[in-house]
């Protein structure tokens, strides 16, 4: 299932397009112990804000086009004392200790004029509430460097999971060189800024200079974090992560093509006054779909709107002329 299908709800037009440029993230981010979706806009229109998706809990597609399902995280709230925003956005957990219902951040932010650097975004204790980045030193209170020593934080990729033993942990990836850490059990003391973490080398050359969408897991509930990777054709491979810290070994599953739909007719673009139906988007191709004969737009059951064909505009009598169709 597609539970994207509907699009963050930035936009107002429900599309999966809504998703182009943006930064997906999971987590319990309204606080109902449901994966919901945190969407964040690096750059763009929304650039620096974003979206919490409440997701429904049975895998279905998220209904971001209805209010209730989407908490805003408007621009200018995750920006720093420099003007800059996050360039990527991942969950923290509880790791500063806090244990509010809602996750803390963790963030890459900063810019070449500033520089770059480790950020904290303690959680508001509400969907989408975000209190001011705490920059991450180390026990010397000079900046957290990348694994290999240095600045260049806009270089790597990060990607988190919540352990099942309890914790945080993190992947660091860069993707010019190959290099591969974790860092697990990730704890920051928010009064210092002190991030204290469990580093392994991974691997010096994984999947050197490939562009990959990460993200961390645990396949097999072992409390040892994992990594599912995505190639840019829509391949996905999960790596399993073993023989921590001595000997550590990334062990690659069976690679599987993510199945995506050609066409998508969600049926929610109706104008407001009128039951009148003409045609119909298709948020995933080109191909609307037009009506003819008997149908009309239906509203108020539970997946509202919705197309009625061969029936009265209630819904209660089949139509006397049943000649309705939907064609592209």
């Amino acid at each position: 299932t597609n539970i994207g299908a509907n699009g963050s709800g930035m936009t107002e037009v429900y599309s999966p397009d809504d998703f182009t440029g943006a930064q997906a993230v999971t987590g319990h981010f309204t606080g109902q112990g449901e994966q919901d979706v945190l969407v964040y806009y690096p750059a763009g229109a929304h650039a620096g804000g974003g979206v919490v998706l409440t997701t429904n809990g049975d895998g279905s597609v998220i209904h971001s086009h209805r209010n209730g399902y989407r908490d805003a995280i408007n621009p200018g709230r995750l920006t720093d004392d420099n003007g800059d925003n996050p360039l990527q956005l991942v969950n923290a957990g509880s790791s500063a200790g806090q244990d509010r219902l809602f996750p803390d951040l963790i963030a890459i932010t900063g810019s070449a004029a500033n520089g770059y650097y480790l950020g904290y975004y303690p959680s508001a204790n509400f969907a989408g509430g975000y209190d001011f980045p705490t920059r991450l030193t180390t026990i010397t209170q000079l900046p957290v460097l990348t694994p290999t020593g240095g600045s260049d934080w806009d270089s790597w990729t990060i990607t988190t999971a919540q352990q099942t033993t309890g914790g945080t942990g993190m992947f660091l990836h860069n993707p010019t060189t190959g290099v591969l850490y974790l860092w697990r059990d990730l704890a920051v003391d928010l009064g210092t800024g002190i991030l204290s973490y469990d580093q392994t080398l991974l691997s010096a050359t994984w999947n050197k200079a490939l562009a990959l969408d990460l993200h961390a897991t645990d396949l097999n509930g072992d409390g040892t974090p994992d990594l599912r990777a995505v190639t840019t054709t829509g391949v996905v491979t999960g790596w399993q992560v073993t023989g921590l810290p001595a000997t550590p070994t990334m062990t690659a599953g069976i690679s599987q093509a993510l199945i995506t739909a050609a066409h998508t007719w969600p049926l929610n673009d109706p104008a407001a006054d009128t039951t009148a139906f003409t045609t119909t988007a298709d948020t995933t191709g080109n191909s609307p779909l037009t009506a003819t004969g008997n149908v009309v737009w239906h509203t108020g059951d539970l997946y509202t709107p919705d197309a009625l064909l061969n029936t009265d505009p209630t819904g209660l009598a089949p139509a006397t002329n049943p000649t309705g169709a939907l064609t592209t």
